[in-house]
C-alpha cells in the first residue's frame, strides 16, 4: 500500500515513506532495476478488440528501463513520431515514424477562451471529428496537460484519416460548455487553429522547421563490467594522499601542462599486470602525449600488514622500467584513499559498481578529473585522451558519449548540495567543504546584471542553499563563528529563508559558547521567522522562546514555548513537541537553554 501523501492538508510525510524511498533509490544506485531490464513493448489495434505485438518489427523494444512515451508529428510529415525517455542512457530517444508514404491526417491547435469560462490552452476540450462516409463512426479526442509519466505529448490534437480525404463535421466541446461548437472550413491535410467561438477553421500560421535529428542506430551496448568513462563536465579532484614505495607520505598532483593517470593495480590481478607491460611498452608514446603515469598497489586492501612492499617495488620496476615516476614516485593506495576515489566517482556516476582491478583515474593538469577507467585501457586510448584532457572541458563533452546529439548542460547545473551531501555521507567534510566552496567561487565570476529576474532569483537561492550546508558543516565541526558567517551570507541572498533565521536564532540564543550567544540578534531573527509563518510553526516559535530566555525573559519565553508545543501537536509532530516541552521546563524554572557539544560555557 502506497504511504504517499494524499492531500495538501495532510502532515509531512511519514519517516517510514522517506526511508522506503531512499532504500529504492540506493537499489537504483546499485544497478537495479524497476522493470526487470525487459524490452519495451507496442501493441497494434487490429480492431473488434485484439492486439498484435509489434514491438520487434517497429524497432521500439529496446532493453530500457523505460518511462514515457510523447507523441508529436516533429517532422510535419503528416504522422506522429515518438519520443521515449528511459532511466537508462539514452536518456531521451527520439523514434521517427517512418511507417508509410502519402499519409493523411489533420491537425487542429485550440485556443479558449477565459471570459468564457475556458483557459487559452484549453486543457480538457474534446475535439470530435466526423469524415465524409456516413457508416463512419466519429473519432474523438481529448486535449490533456499531460498523458504520461512527467511527459506531455503535442498539444496539435491530431487525428489520422486512413484512405478517407473528405471532413464533414468539426465539432469542439470545450470546457465550461453545455454545447459543442461546431467549426467549418476544415480540409483534410490541413492544420488549423480552432478559436473558441469563432467557429471557423483558420489555417494555423507556417511553423518553422524542425531541428534535424541525425539518425543512429538504435542497439543497446553490450553489457561490460569495464568501461571508459569520460565526463563533459570535470570536477576538482580533491587533495589525497598517498605512501610511496619508500615509505614517504605523497600526495597525487599533476605536474604543470601534463595530464596524470592514477593506476590501481595489485600484484595477484593478472590483467593488471598485463596493462602495465602494455604501458612499458608505449612508454615513448605516452612520454610524447604529455601523460604521466602513477602506479598505487593495493595489495594492503586484502592483505594487510603481510605487504612485502620491497618485492612490489621489484615487480613494478621489472613490469615498467621504462615507465619514469616524473610526476610523483609510484606508491601504495591505503584503505581511506581506496575509499576517497571510490566516492569520488560515486558522486559522478549514479549506478553505482565497484572499482574493479585495474582501475585508473585520468587527470587532467588543473587538476580536474577527465576520465574513468573500469578495467584495462589501451595506451592508444590513453594518448588520444591524454591530449583531449589538455584542451578546454567543451572539447570533451562530444568524446563522453557514445552517440551523437546536442547539449543542453548551458541550461542545467548540477546538484552541488547532492554532491556534498556524498561526501559528508562518506564521512568526509573536508571534501564536501572544497565542492562547496569551489561552486561559491565559479559563481562569483558570473555577471549578475545579464541575468533574467527568475535566473537571477535562482541564483541567490542556489548561493543561499550552498551557505547554509556550509554553517551546518560548521556547526557539525565546532567551528560556530564560521557557521554564523555562512548563515548570514545565506540570508544576505535570501533575507526570508525561514530555516536559516531560525537556525541561526537558535545558535545566537542556545549555543554552549557565552563568546557567540547574542541575545538581541537572536530576538531579531526569531521575529522575522514568526512573521513569515504568521506565529504558527513549531520551530520558529521554539526559538523564539530561546531567545527571550537569553535575554533573561523567561516568563514570555515559556509562553512562546507553550505555543510552540500546541503548534507541533496540531501538525501531528510528537516527537518535537516532547522535545520543547523539556525546553518549556527549563523557562519555568528561570534557566536557559544550552545546546549540547562544542565548548561549555566560560
Amino acid at each position: 500500500m502506497s504511504r504517499s501523501p494524499v492531500d495538501g492538508a495532510s502532515a509531512d510525510p511519514s519517516q517510514s515513506y522517506l526511508d522506503s524511498w531512499g532504500e529504492l533509490a540506493g537499489l537504483i544506485r546499485k544497478g537495479r532495476s524497476f522493470s526487470g531490464k525487459e524490452r519495451n513493448c507496442c501493441f497494434l489495434n487490429t480492431r473488434q478488440g485484439r492486439f498484435a505485438d509489434v514491438s520487434s518489427v517497429t524497432g521500439l523494444d529496446h532493453i530500457d528501463d523505460g518511462r514515457t512515451v510523447a507523441l508529436s508529428d516533429w517532422d510535419r510529415d503528416g504522422d506522429l513520431d515518438l519520443w521515449l525517455a528511459s532511466r537508462t542512457g539514452p536518456r531521451l530517444r527520439f523514434m521517427r515514424n517512418g511507417l508509410g508514404a502519402d499519409t493523411r491526417s489533420i491537425a487542429f491547435r485550440l485556443r479558449g477562451d477565459p471570459e468564457m469560462g475556458c483557459s487559452r490552452d484549453a486543457i480538457g476540450a474534446r475535439v470530435e471529428l466526423t469524415l465524409g462516409r456516413k457508416e463512419t463512426a466519429s473519432r474523438i479526442r481529448t486535449l490533456y496537460a499531460g498523458d504520461g509519466y512527467l511527459s506531455q505529448s503535442s498539444k496539435w490534437v491530431h487525428f489520422g484519416l486512413g484512405e478517407e480525404d473528405t471532413i464533414r463535421q468539426v465539432s469542439v466541446r470545450w470546457p465550461g460548455s453545455r454545447k459543442p461548437e461546431l467549426y467549418q472550413g476544415a480540409r483534410a491535410g490541413g492544420r488549423y487553429l480552432l478559436s473558441q467561438g469563432s467557429g471557423r477553421a483558420a489555417p494555423a500560421r507556417e511553423l518553422a522547421p524542425a531541428a534535424a535529428l541525425a539518425a543512429g542506430p538504435v542497439k543497446a551496448p553490450e553489457l561490460s563490467d569495464g568501461a571508459r568513462i569520460v565526463f563533459s563536465e570535470r570536477p576538482a579532484v580533491p587533495p589525497a594522499a598517498y605512501t610511496s614505495l619508500d615509505g614517504q607520505a605523497n600526495t597525487i598532483r599533476p605536474r604543470p601542462g601534463r595530464a596524470l593517470l592514477v593506476n590501481l593495480w595489485a600484484t595477484w590481478c593478472l590483467p593488471c599486470l598485463k596493462e602495465l607491460r602494455e604501458f612499458n611498452s608505449h612508454a615513448a608514446e605516452l612520454e610524447a602525449a604529455g601523460l604521466d603515469l602513477l602506479f598505487l598497489n593495493v595489495d594492503s586492501l586484502s592483505l594487510g600488514a603481510k605487504v612485502d612492499k620491497a618485492k612490489v617495488g621489484e615487480l613494478l620496476k621489472r613490469l615498467g622500467g621504462d615507465l619514469a615516476p616524473a610526476a610523483s614516485p609510484n606508491g601504495f593506495a591505503d584503505k581511506a584513499l581506496v575509499e576517497k576515489l571510490e566516492s569520488v566517482q560515486r558522486e559522478l556516476i549514479y549506478r553505482q559498481r565497484q572499482l574493479p582491478l585495474p582501475s585508473s583515474l585520468l587527470i587532467d593538469p588543473a587538476g580536474r578529473l577527465a576520465a574513468i577507467y573500469k578495467g584495462p585501457v589501451s595506451p592508444a586510448q590513453l594518448a588520444r585522451d591524454a591530449e583531449l584532457a589538455r584542451n578546454p572541458p567543451a572539447d570533451l563533452r562530444d568524446a563522453s558519449v557514445p552517440f551523437p546529439g546536442r547539449w543542453g548542460g548551458d541550461k542545467f547545473q548540477s546538484n552541488v548540495i547532492a554532491i556534498a551531501g556524498v561526501y559528508l555521507e562518506g564521512r568526509y567534510p573536508d571534501d564536501a567543504i572544497f565542492q562547496l566552496k569551489d561552486f561559491i567561487g565559479k559563481q562569483a565570476a558570473i555577471d549578475t546584471s545579464s541575468l533574467q529576474p527568475r535566473e537571477l532569483l535562482n541564483h541567490r537561492r542556489r548561493l543561499g542553499d550552498v551557505h547554509d550546508m556550509l554553517g551546518m558543516i560548521s556547526l557539525q565541526t565546532a567551528k560556530p563563528a564560521a557557521a554564523i558567517k555562512h548563515y548570514r551570507d545565506a540570508l544576505g541572498e535570501s533575507p526570508d529563508r525561514l530555516r536559516t533565521l531560525i537556525v541561526l536564532a537558535k545558535v545566537y540564543s542556545s549555543h554552549p559558547d557565552n563568546s557567540v550567544r547574542d541575545g538581541q540578534q537572536a530576538l531579531d531573527l526569531a521575529t522575522r521567522a514568526c512573521e513569515l509563518t504568521s506565529n504558527s510553526h513549531p520551530d520558529a516559535l521554539d526559538a523564539l522562546a530561546a531567545a527571550h530566555a537569553e535575554n533573561g525573559d523567561f516568563e514570555t519565553a515559556a509562553s512562546e514555548a507553550r505555543k510552540a508545543v500546541a503548534a507541533a501537536r496540531n501538525r501531528g509532530a510528537g516527537p518535537v513537541a516532547a522535545a520543547i516541552s523539556r525546553r518549556l521546563r527549563l523557562y519555568e524554572a528561570g534557566k536557559p537553554f544550552r545546546q549540547s557539544g562544542g565548548p561549555r560555557p566560560k
